[in-house]
């Protein structure tokens, strides 16, 4: 029997992803040369960038009767170490804040009597050991000044009535440095912070000392993300690529690739489609170097629901799998173009009818 370019899916179940939700309809007509993946949206403006998820791991290459692995494009699930790296960011922060406040007590008690904006005075030691030099206003901190405190921290720039604001650069005694704009003793507008003992570092916009809005986060070992963050968090459209050159480019939710995206490995193999928690998961088309395709669902990484694996040699299996697997029913065309009805069993034929 020839296979026809439309036949009726006659297996149970229903695909959720709208994507293939024709696929999976009882008794619908499916034209396999109809079904696309819908491309991603437009890529804002944001520039290429890395950072670092998890190394792609080695897929098998579906060239097997079972074509079982569809994995390991994304075998990401560590995105969640950019968790780490952002609480070397954030001592810009809570530490920052600290610092500035120390001395508000002392200052308070400091005779206030009317003075020139801007006024220079000498240095003044306060009773922490920190060294303040700068303009004053009154008994407060005003205008450009530099403050040194006892662990080697300092900031140097503007102040506004014992407050950071304006522009200016904080350095944290245990290397992190932070240059860029203030608000109220916290990075608020567009900064850098680099750490120069783990190499790491941020360039992009701040809100209340977190990363918000777009920006590039750098890592020693030369992986980048460049996308959108959310107080702190990686959210929106974003960038990764490995030193390996493998890159991903797509959604984020939660400091995790969720939602639409694509993977380019650097050995050749290419995703495009649904993640959830950093792992391949809904609808989405997979390739393979050496040619083989597959299109259709995945669940956590696997071959899971309906999909149609094609081989370079013009082979093609269109039907249902089960964790990695061909299971249920399905139509396969052989090399010389014979298509035949079959029936699997976790990637096993069972029946095969003429």
């Amino acid at each position: 029997m020839i296979l026809q370019q439309a036949y009726p899916v006659n297996q149970e179940g229903k695909a959720k992803d709208v994507w293939m939700m024709t696929l999976a309809t009882e008794g619908a007509l499916v034209d396999f040369n109809s079904v696309t993946i819908p491309s991603l949206t437009a890529v804002p403006a944001v520039k290429i960038s890395k950072d670092y998820l998890d190394r792609l791991g080695n897929s098998d290459d579906g060239a097997g009767s079972s074509a079982s692995s569809a994995s390991s494009a994304s075998n990401a699930s560590n995105a969640s170490s950019g968790k780490e790296t952002i609480s070397n960011v954030s001592e810009v922060s809570g530490a920052s804040d600290s610092y500035f406040t120390q001395e508000l007590e002392e200052l308070a008690r400091l005779a206030n009597s009317p003075r020139m904006v801007g006024e220079r005075r000498k240095p003044y030691t306060f009773k922490t050991g920190s060294v303040y030099d700068g303009q004053w206003l009154g008994n407060q901190r005003h205008g450009m000044g530099k403050q040194r405190w006892e662990d080697g921290a300092s900031y140097v720039g503007q102040w506004k009535e014992n407050k950071s604001e304006g522009n200016g650069r904080f350095q944290h005694s245990s290397g992190g440095t932070y240059i860029g704009q203030w608000c109220s003793n916290m990075a608020h507008g567009k900064g850098v912070y680099y750490h120069t003992e783990d190499l790491t570092s941020y360039s992009g916009e701040w809100l209340n000392d977190l990363q918000h809005g777009n920006g590039v986060q750098v890592w020693a070992e030369g992986t980048q993300y460049e996308g959108q963050f959310v107080r702190g968090i990686k959210q929106g459209f974003g960038i990764y690529n490995w030193p390996d050159k493998s890159q991903y480019l797509g959604a984020w939710d939660g400091n995790a690739i969720n939602g639409k995206g694509e993977c380019f490995s650097n050995d050749g193999r290419h995703f495009m489609g649904s993640w959830h928690d950093s792992v391949i998961h809904g609808v989405g088309a997979y390739q393979w170097p050496n040619g083989e395709e597959y299109r259709g669902q995945f669940s956590h990484d696997s071959k899971h629901g309906y999909g149609v694996f094609e081989w370079p040699d013009g082979r093609r299996y269109e039907g249902w799998w089960l964790t990695g697997k061909q299971h249920g029913k399905s139509r396969i065309r052989l090399q010389d173009g014979t298509c035949k009805a079959t029936v699997w069993h976790h990637g096993t034929c069972n029946d095969i009818y003429s």
